[in-house]
C-alpha cells in the first residue's frame, strides 16, 4: 500500500513537471487521495485522471512510461558506475550510452537499458554486462539460469558455473554424486554431437524429477555465490578512491616511457610536501600501463620523499627475451659429393655399408620470453631448425641417422636422407603376355620389356621400358620408352582429370601408332612419326613430333611444349596441404591465433594512445618555452626548440618521430592551434592531452581485462590440446611421411635437358580447336593448319612472349 501512495505522489510530481497539471490542482488531488487512503490504501491516482478526464489517456500512458524510463536510468546509473569501477568501460561510454537512451526515450517511448546499449556499441561484453545486472538483481526469475551462464567470460568458467549448480543441488540432498555425473555426461554428449543446448537443471528436472522450485532454489543460491564471487559492488568503494589518489598523482608527476616499451621514468612536474601512500602510487602506475618491472619499494619511497621539481627515476625495466640455442646437424659423410641433383651419375659418388652413421643431431632449445614494462610478452626469436628426415634406405636411432642398407647417401634439398643402392648395371627382365595388375614397385630399378600388352588397369614403374602391344593402362619410367602399339583407347566420356591411360618418361619417348585419349609426358621429347593423336594431352620439355592432332571442341588435344607437369608431386602436395589443415584443427591454431590477434590489437591501440599522449606532452612543453615565448607559430617553435629536461623527442622518454603515424598525429594537432594565440594553444593542448590520458588510461584497463581473459582461454584450449597429443603426434608422422614421399618421387625425376628452342613439329594436320601450350604463354588454333612446325619465342624489345608458326621444314 506504501509503495502505491509513493508511486502516486511520483506520478503527480511528473504531471507537474511535464505542465500536465497545475500547483492547485495538485493540491486538490492530493487532499482528495488522503481522504480515499482512510477507505483504500492501495488506490491509484490514475483512476482520478480518467474520472476526473484532467488527463487525457495519450497523457497517463506517457506519464507511466516516463515513470518506469526514470527508474530504469536510475538503475543504469549505478550499472555504469559499477560498470567504470570495475573497468569494463570509461566514463565516456556511459554518458554517450545515457544520451542514446534519452533519445530513444523521446523517439519510440519506451526505455532501453543501457548494458543493451553498450553491448551493441561493441563497448562492452554479454558476460560483463549480465555480472552487473546480476549483481543489481535485475534478473528475472525465468532468465536466471541463462543469466548465471552468461557472465562466463570463457568457457573454462561455463564448466565451472555448470559444476557449481552441480554442487549446490547435491549439497541440500536433491541429487546424488552419481546422478549428477550422469546428467554431466549427458550434457558433455550433447555439445559434442552439436545438439541442442541444454542447462543442467533441465536435465536434472528430466532424469531425477527436480521439481522447478527445487531449480529455482538452487539458482537463487548460487546467485548470491555468483555475486559474492564477482564483487563487483566492492570495486565502487575502491574504484573511488583510486580516482581521488590517481588524479592527484597526475598532478604531481609526469611518466615517459621509451620507444622499445621496455623502460619507463616518472619524474615530479610540481612541489608537494603531503605523505604519498605507496600503494596508491602502485595503483597509479598501474592505471597508466605500467605493470612489469617496477623498482624497489625502498627507491619509489625516496623518490615520493624528495620534494625537488624536475627530480626523474627509472620505475620500470623490462626483460628482453633469452635467444635460442639453434639444433646443429653434423654429417658423417661428404655432401657436396652426394648431390641431390642427379642420381644417375653415381660412379663418382661414395657408398656407405648398412649401419654406417650418416648424420648426428643435436637438439635445439627454446628461448625463454621476455616481458615490456606493460606486461606485453616478447617472445624470443625461434631458434634456427634442421628439418632431417629420414628417407628410404635411412633409420634414426636417437641422435643419430643410420644406414639402413648399403648404398650411396643423398641429402636430398638438405632435409630427407635417402640410401640409393648402388647401380652399375641395371637388370633386364622380360614379361611375357599382357599386365593387367599394378606391379608397384617391383621393377623401379629394372630395363623392363613387355611382349604384349598393358591393359586398363595394369600399371608399371621402371627404369627403361619397350613395349611390343598397346598401352592403357599407367606407365612411369625413369628413363627412356618405346611403344610399338597403340596409346589409349576410345571412351564414350573423358575425363580430363582422371585419364584411364597415362604415360610418363624421364627420358624420350618413341611411339609408333596411334594416342587416343590419353596423357603423354617426357622430359625430353616425344617422337611419335607416324602417330594421330585424339583428343589427348602431349607434354614434353623440348621437342613433340606427331603426323596429326585432332580436336574437338568439348575434348580438344593439348600440346605443351617447355614445361611438364609434376602429377605424383603435385597430388602429394594436395594430400600435405589437407592433413596440414587437420593438424591446425587438432592443434586448435586458428582459435589460438584468434587470441593472439585480439590481445596483440589491444596492446596496439594502447601504444597508439600512448604515443598521441606523448607527443602532447613534448608538444606542451615547446607551447611554454620561456625562451621562445615571442613566437606564436607552434611549427616553428618546435625548430627551435631545445629540450633541456629530458623531454625531447629524441631522447629515452620521447615520441617515435621515426613513425609515420606519429608524425602524421603530431602534424594533425600542429595544424589545429594555427592562428591560435600562445594561451588559446595551451589551453587546447592541455584540454587534448587530458581527454588522450583518459582514453590510455581505458585502453590500458581494457588491455589488463583482456590479457586476464587471454591467459585462462589459452590455458582451456591448451588442455584440450594437451589431450589430442598422441592424435596430433601420428599426424605429424603422416605429413613428415608425405612429404619423405615427395621428395623421393623429386629426386627420381628425369633431370630435364631443356634444348635452345623447344619445338613441335607435326607433319600434316592440326585440327582447329587445339591448344598450344608454351613455358609462358599459350594459343588456341582458330582453324586447322597442315605441315607447320610450332615454337614459343620471346619478343627481344617488349619482353613478351608469342606462340609462332612456320612450315614443317623451317
Amino acid at each position: 500500500m506504501i509503495d502505491t501512495q509513493k508511486e502516486n505522489q511520483q506520478l503527480i510530481a511528473l504531471a507537474v513537471k511535464c505542465k500536465f497539471i497545475t500547483a492547485n490542482l495538485e493540491q486538490a488531488i492530493l487532499s482528495r487521495l488522503i481522504a480515499i487512503y482512510q477507505k483504500d490504501p492501495g488506490y491509484s491516482v490514475v483512476t482520478i485522471f480518467k474520472e476526473t478526464k484532467i488527463l487525457t489517456q495519450e497523457k497517463i500512458n506517457y506519464l507511466l512510461a516516463l515513470k518506469n524510463h526514470l527508474k530504469i536510468k536510475m538503475l543504469d546509473k549505478r550499472f555504469g558506475e559499477i560498470g567504470v569501477s570495475n573497468r569494463f568501460i570509461t566514463q565516456k561510454h556511459v554518458e554517450n550510452a545515457l544520451n542514446v537512451q534519452d533519445i530513444f526515450f523521446r523517439e519510440n517511448r519506451e526505455s532501453k537499458k543501457i548494458g543493451d546499449i553498450l553491448v551493441e556499441k561493441n563497448v562492452m561484453s554479454q558476460a560483463n554486462k549480465t555480472a552487473i545486472l546480476l549483481t543489481q538483481d535485475r534478473i528475472q526469475d525465468d532468465l536466471l539460469e541463462q543469466a548465471i551462464y552468461d557472465i562466463a567470460s570463457s568457457e573454462m568458467d561455463r564448466v565451472t558455473i555448470n559444476k557449481r549448480f552441480g554442487a549446490i543441488a547435491v549439497k541440500y540432498n536433491f541429487i546424488s554424486i552419481a546422478q549428477l555425473n550422469q546428467a554431466l555426461r549427458i550434457q558433455k554428449k550433447d555439445a559434442e554431437s552439436g545438439g541442442e543446448k541444454r542447462y543442467l537443471g533441465q536435465i536434472l528436472k528430466e532424469l531425477f524429477q527436480l521439481t522447478e522450485q527445487n531449480v529455482h532454489f538452487i539458482l537463487k543460491i548460487q546467485q548470491q555465490i555468483e555475486k559474492d564471487r564477482l564483487s563487483l559492488e566492492k570495486a565502487v568503494t575502491l574504484y573511488k578512491s583510486e580516482i581521488s589518489s590517481s588524479k592527484r598523482f597526475n598532478e604531481l608527476f609526469e611518466f615517459t616511457v621509451s620507444q622499445d616499451k621496455m623502460e619507463a621514468w616518472v619524474h615530479r612536474k610540481k612541489e608537494s610536501f603531503e605523505n604519498m601512500e605507496l600503494d596508491h602510487f602502485h595503483n597509479w602506475l598501474k592505471l597508466n600501463g605500467i605493470r612489469f618491472g617496477l623498482t624497489s619499494n625502498e627507491l619509489i619511497k625516496v623518490f615520493l620523499s624528495d620534494f625537488e621539481i624536475g627530480y626523474k627515476l627509472k620505475i620500470a625495466q623490462g626483460t628482453f627475451p633469452e635467444p635460442p640455442i639453434d639444433e646443429i646437424v653434423q654429417f658423417h659423410f661428404d655432401i657436396k659429393s652426394s648431390t641431390d641433383t642427379d642420381i644417375n651419375g653415381q660412379s663418382s659418388q661414395i657408398q656407405v655399408k648398412k649401419g654406417a652413421v650418416l648424420a648426428k643431431i643435436t637438439p635445439h632449445k627454446q628461448g625463454k620470453p621476455g616481458t615490456n614494462i606493460m606486461g606485453q610478452t616478447i617472445l624470443p626469436i625461434e631458434p634456427r631448425m634442421h628439418l632431417l628426415m629420414c628417407g628410404n634406405g635411412v633409420v634414426k636411432k636417437g641422435e643419430y641417422f643410420l644406414a639402413g642398407q648399403d648404398g650411396i647417401p643423398v641429402l636430398f634439398k638438405q632435409r630427407t636422407l635417402f640410401i640409393e643402392p648402388c647401380r652399375h648395371n641395371r637388370e633386364t627382365k622380360t614379361l611375357t603376355g599382357h599386365l593387367g595388375v599394378d606391379t608397384k614397385e617391383t621393377y623401379r630399378d629394372v630395363n623392363l620389356k613387355v611382349e604384349g600388352n598393358i591393359d586398363a588397369g595394369g600399371a608399371v614403374i621402371c627404369h627403361d621400358l619397350s613395349i611390343t602391344g598397346n598401352v592403357l593402362g599407367k606407365v612411369d619410367a625413369s628413363g627412356d620408352i618405346n611403344i610399338k602399339g597403340d596409346i589409349g583407347e576410345n571412351e564414350s566420356v573423358v575425363d580430363r582429370s582422371n585419364y584411364r591411360t597415362i604415360i610418363m618418361s624421364g627420358g624420350n619417348l618413341n611411339i609408333s601408332k596411334n594416342i587416343t585419349q590419353a596423357k603423354v609426358v617426357a622430359s625430353r621429347n616425344v617422337v611419335a612419326l607416324n602417330s594421330n593423336v585424339f583428343s589427348s594431352e602431349i607434354h614434353a620439355m623440348e621437342t613433340i613430333i606427331l603426323n596429326n592432332v585432332h580436336s574437338s571442341p568439348e575434348y580438344p588435344s593439348v600440346l605443351e611444349i617447355g614445361h611438364i607437369p609434376n602429377f605424383k608431386v603435385d597430388a602429394v602436395n594436395r594430400l600435405i596441404d589437407k592433413e596440414i589443415a587437420v593438424l591446425r584443427t587438432l592443434q586448435e591454431q586458428d582459435e589460438l591465433d584468434k587470441l593472439a590477434l585480439k590481445l596483440q590489437n589491444h596492446f596496439n591501440t594502447q601504444n597508439e594512445y600512448l604515443e598521441k599522449k606523448q607527443i602532447l606532452a613534448y608538444l606542451l612543453n615547446v607551447c611554454n618555452a620561456g625562451e621562445l615565448k615571442h613566437i606564436e607559430s607552434l611549427g616553428q617553435k618546435i625548430q627551435l626548440y631545445e629540450p633541456s629536461n629530458g623531454t625531447g623527442p629524441s631522447d629515452n622518454g620521447g615520441v617515435l618521430l621515426n613513425n609515420e603515424y606519429a608524425l602524421a598525429y603530431m602534424d594533425e594537432e600542429i595544424k589545429q592551434v594555427e592562428g591560435l594565440s600562445i594561451d588559446q594553444q595551451r589551453n587546447y593542448l592541455s584540454r587534448r592531452r587530458v581527454e588522450i590520458s583518459d582514453m590510455y588510461r581505458a585502453a590500458a584497463n581494457r588491455t589488463e581485462r583482456y590479457t586476464a581473459e587471454y591467459q585462462v582461454r589459452k590455458k582451456f584450449i591448451m588442455e584440450k590440446v594437451f589431450e589430442k597429443q598422441h592424435e596430433i603426434s601420428l599426424q605429424k608422422q603422416k605429413i613428415e611421411a608425405l612429404m619423405i614421399q615427395k621428395d623421393f618421387l623429386l629426386l627420381h625425376k628425369q633431370p630435364a635437358a631443356l634444348s635452345p628452342a623447344p619445338m613441335i613439329r607435326v607433319k600434316n594436320m592440326v585440327e582447329k580447336n587445339t591448344v598450344i601450350k608454351g613455358a609462358h604463354t599459350s594459343m588456341v588454333i582458330k582453324k586447322s593448319i597442315y605441315g607447320v612446325s610450332i615454337r614459343e619465342i620471346k619478343d627481344v624489345i617488349t619482353g613478351n612472349y608469342d606462340i609462332t608458326i612456320d612450315g614443317y621444314y623451317d
